[in-house]
């Protein structure tokens, strides 16, 4: 009994482990890890570089996503990591309403994980959030 205890504890420390923002650099190593995991082509990546995103990208965009938080299995987006990630200067419920928008205005019902993932992502870069991310990771690529 005493094991099943200590087993619980150690599963419930775990599990409360609290989820952060990503700085830049932590940013580019998770784009770097997720092209190499993904295999990413050349051309998609020279394309990543100018922030264009095509249907081609959906499992590298997939691993970036759950790699830094910002997607969950069960759930989707989570919006509030996601609004935490990406507010920059920008007022937090401003950044809540542009998620809430590109996600609402392109996931389909029914739609399977991940099929929504690259117009949310062309949404996002056509928004103020994207010209922040962009003159943010521009100046570390």
């Amino acid at each position: 009994m005493k094991y099943l205890i200590i087993a619980c504890a150690v599963i419930a420390a775990v599990s409360a482990q609290e989820w952060k923002v990503h700085t830049d650099d932590e940013l580019l190593n998770v784009r770097k890890v997720c092209i190499e995991k993904t295999k990413l082509g050349a051309e998609d990546v020279e394309k990543l570089k100018t922030f264009t995103y095509t249907e081609t990208m959906k499992p590298y965009l997939g691993c970036f996503a759950r790699e830094t938080g910002i997607w969950e299995e069960a759930t989707g987006f989570n919006i509030d990591r996601a609004v935490q990630q990406y507010k920059f200067d920008l007022a937090e419920d401003k950044v809540r309403e542009i998620l809430t928008k590109c996600i609402n205005d392109n996931k389909k019902e029914g739609a399977k994980a991940f099929d929504y993932i690259v117009p949310v992502q062309q949404c996002l870069e056509t928004s103020e959030i994207g010209a922040k991310l962009k003159a943010a990771l521009s100046k570390k690529q």
